[in-house]
């Protein structure tokens, strides 16, 4: 069976907002032959780019291409929404969970390479 996907954003682009994952699989794409998949329910893709920009100042765009498995279920978070819940615990350690397991992922493709 063919696995078809939907493009959320692609790399070196501005990071205009933030996606909930309900459920599903994510595909990131560091390059051609650089990739990862993250999957599971509730938690937040594409907040680096935000957390860098918006709050630290460091302009920052897309790090990386994502796909979305069609089958997934995804919401938008928009860049207004995204800051403001910055405020709460809960939404700070959903970020830095994915944030954590992104940085290990990258390492170990770094190491191989």
């Amino acid at each position: 069976m063919s696995e078809e996907f939907i493009q959320l954003y692609q790399k070196d682009t501005d990071a205009a907002c933030a996606y909930l994952l309900s459920s599903g699989e994510i595909h990131y794409y560091l390059s051609n032959s650089d990739k990862y998949k993250l999957s599971g329910k509730s938690f937040v893709i594409g907040a680096s780019e935000i957390v860098l920009s918006e709050m630290m100042k460091i302009k920052t765009r897309r790090l990386e291409t994502v796909l979305l498995r069609k089958d997934s279920e995804l919401k938008k978070i928009s860049l207004d929404n995204f800051v403001e819940a910055m405020n709460t615990f809960s939404f700070v350690m959903n970020v830095a969970m994915v944030t954590a397991r992104q940085v290990v992922i990258t390492n170990q493709i770094i190491s191989e390479n």
